[in-house]
């Protein structure tokens, strides 16, 4: 896995790639909580 990610990005841009992913994944994640509680309504 980690050889995968160091042959598509350069080592010192894995913590930018990885909060890229994280914030992503985060606005993704809330965007379904808060589809499910306003149809809970």
């Amino acid at each position: 896995m980690k050889k995968m990610i160091k042959r598509i990005i350069p080592e010192n841009d894995v913590p930018a790639y990885f909060n890229k992913l994280h914030n992503i994944s985060g606005k993704v994640a809330s965007k379904f909580y808060n589809d499910a509680e306003t149809q809970c309504r």
